[in-house]
């Protein structure tokens, strides 16, 4: 397992990781400190590390303080050639939220 972002805070993108082409599953996960936030994170997938980058799906997550399955978490999956993928936060809301994502 590899994490694409790790507790971001901010919108932008995370660095690129390369990958074998084939079967990948990603999955988001985030939470805030106090009441509720939301987020949207573009998985973007590219054949050099530098782009042009394309999205293949979107994390949508509704932020609360704890991490539950039916709320705040979502993921997908793909079975691509794509040889490089980031996560793009490119949405954060809520009082502390923080995002990761992990393939």
């Amino acid at each position: 397992m590899a994490t694409l972002i790790s507790a971001a805070t901010a919108t932008g993108a995370g660095s690129a990781i390369q990958r074998e082409p084939g079967y990948t599953s990603f999955l988001g996960h985030g939470t805030t400190t106090a009441g509720a936030g939301a987020a949207t994170i573009n998985i973007e997938v590219a054949q050099t590390s530098d782009g042009p980058w394309l999205v293949a799906g979107t994390i949508t997550l509704v932020l609360a303080t704890t991490i539950t399955t039916t709320t705040n978490t979502d993921g997908f999956n793909i079975n691509a050639g794509w040889r490089f993928m980031r996560a793009n936060v490119t949405a954060i809301s809520g009082t502390g939220a923080a995002v990761t994502v992990m393939i």
